[in-house]
């Protein structure tokens, strides 16, 4: 027990720390995206906050780590670089306060430990605008109001570290009390649950303590990079599978083996997960269609075209210069085509389970030459990431703060060529609060928001970030909702339809709408995104 005793932690215990960390935030990833306020199919802050510590872990170990500084420094800019959402984008301000904390420091003792603590709730205040108490910043403060106040009564950073985080879990369990939205949905806070995921792994990696990762459905997801590590080449397709149907592993493995050696699956709370290798996937989910009900499926090609795409069309325009060039983020086919007939310069593929990294952006940004560049998030958990793409490039770059895409698209279309660059800024943002938006999605659990009592499966209609209506019914959730937002006014509503709606059931639901709302003109788009059935704009 001699490294519980020592009274520093060294670079190399850090390093061990943080491949902990995103291993233990890997297997948890899933209870942390469980913990959205809103019982919706998008939870990602535990994705988010994944793909950020794996791109710090990433940039760590590209370097030779002399001291902790210098560890802590890499993580901070990698974590910048992969910051995704914005519960990624806190997380690697809260290291970069880490970082700043411990400047030219070769180790950490008790005294070192605390200043990192108090520059990492500095700098993630300061990163926002308006800081909220009874999120993740709640949790940081709390970590270093203990810290500063008691670092005096300690000799040994390891136990030191595990009190704070100790500090850390009871102010997590104190958010709802801070946050309506939290104590009506029954949840903690995801973002702090996330980043007290990071430092747990962290404390357990300086102990060098081993963890139980059998595979089942909570972590299923960590085990997937190994089976494509160790199979890289062998085959040209991944399927990933949701079934709707609890099967033991042994029944899954015994089916899927005789299709493929490489495959993973695991099962739980009434649902099973498989992760398969393949050249013929048409067989993968002809098998498994005999076993359960495919709730959805993913399947990649895993020759990588994209890249030379992408190179191509780059050395088309490397030549071109614009006087104006957007950026936007988009999500489905058809809306992606909405955006290219409106000649955006770059369309960077997100939304809601996908949000892309600050990088992605920035590589965009850098992409174009341009007088003025515009970037348009279309999403409220782009826009930090957006913010500090923007802030990392010498370009003039524009982030314009549109929360949906129709936002997005009203904000171009008031775009005027002719006219100057503080005109434009101010007729986008103008756009932006004419065009109302509502989404429509369904329920994942039982749950309670803004005095609406909501089941599992029902339909969801949402409005500026609050849930208007909770129906069982999709048509009459749309029609119950639009009678809350439509007013006198409104002269023009869009549609855009799903990847998980058929034309014809669109079809319908815009028929009732025209029989209740006859002096609205409608129109209907296969917008093709994911996650919510439908997007509706009105002006």
């Amino acid at each position: 027990m001699d490294k519980v005793k020592k009274n520093y932690i060294d670079s190399k215990q850090l390093v061990r720390g943080f491949e902990k960390a995103e291993k233990i935030l890997e297997s948890k990833k899933e209870e942390v995206n469980s913990l959205n306020v809103f019982p919706v199919p998008d939870g990602d802050t535990g994705t988010n906050m994944l793909l950020t510590i794996k791109s710090a872990l990433e940039n760590i170990k590209k370097k030779e780590h002399l001291t902790v500084s210098s560890v802590f420094k890499a993580a901070s800019d990698g974590s910048l670089m992969g910051a995704r959402g914005n519960s990624g984008v806190i997380l690697s301000q809260l290291l970069r306060g880490l970082y700043n904390g411990l400047k030219d420091e070769k180790v950490i003792g008790v005294r070192e430990l605390n200043q990192a603590f108090l520059e990492s709730k500095k700098v993630a205040y300061n990163a926002v605008m308006k800081p909220t108490e009874g999120t993740i910043l709640t949790v940081a403060r709390m970590i270093s109001e203990f810290s500063n106040y008691h670092h005096n009564n300690y000799d040994d950073p390891i136990v030191f570290l595990k009190d704070c985080i100790d500090e850390g879990n009871r102010a997590l369990n104190l958010t709802p009390t801070m946050l309506k939205q939290l104590e009506e949905a029954g949840v903690v806070d995801a973002g702090g649950k996330g980043y007290l995921l990071i430092l747990e792994g962290l404390y357990t990696g300086i102990l060098n303590e081993e963890e139980d990762f059998a595979i089942d459905i909570s972590n299923f997801d960590y085990f997937l990079d190994s089976i494509l590590d160790d199979n890289k080449g062998k085959y040209n397709y991944s399927i990933y599978l949701n079934l709707a149907e609890e099967i033991e592993s042994v029944q899954l493995d015994e089916n899927f083996s005789k299709i493929s050696k490489a495959n993973i699956s695991a099962s739980g709370n009434g649902k099973s997960k498989v992760f398969i290798l393949t050249d013929d996937p048409a067989k993968v989910i002809e098998d498994a269609s005999k076993l359960s009900i495919i709730e959805n499926s993913e399947i990649k090609y895993l020759k990588d075209i994209s890249g030379k795409e992408l190179n191509e069309k780059s050395k088309i325009e490397q030549n071109v210069h614009y006087d104006n060039a957007f950026i936007v983020v988009s999500s489905g086919k058809g809306i992606d085509k909405i955006f290219t007939d409106l000649s955006v310069q770059r369309i960077i593929s997100g939304g809601q389970t996908m949000n892309p990294s600050t990088e992605d952006i920035l590589k965009a940004i850098e992409s174009i030459d341009a007088d003025n560049i515009f970037i348009l998030p279309n999403n409220k958990n782009i826009i930090l990431s957006a913010k500090q793409a923007a802030s990392m490039t010498k370009k003039l770059a524009y982030v314009i703060e549109t929360r949906t895409i129709p936002e997005g698209i009203s904000a171009i279309l008031s775009f005027n060529p002719d006219d100057n660059l503080e005109n434009n800024l101010e007729s986008m943002k103008d756009a932006i609060k004419e065009v109302k938006t509502l989404e429509f999605t369904y329920a994942v659990r039982d749950s309670e928001n803004n005095g609406i009592f909501i089941k599992k499966d029902d339909f969801i209609g949402i409005h500026k970030g609050e849930i208007i209506r909770s129906d069982r019914n999709l048509n009459n959730c749309v029609i119950e909702t639009l009678e809350k937002i439509v007013d006198e006014d409104d002269y023009l509503m869009t549609i855009f339809y799903g990847e998980n709606l058929k034309k014809e059931e669109a079809e319908k639901i815009v028929e009732n709408i025209e029989n209740v709302f006859e002096d609205l003109e409608v129109e209907l788009v296969a917008g093709g995104q994911p996650v919510y059935s439908l997007l509706i704009s009105i002006e």
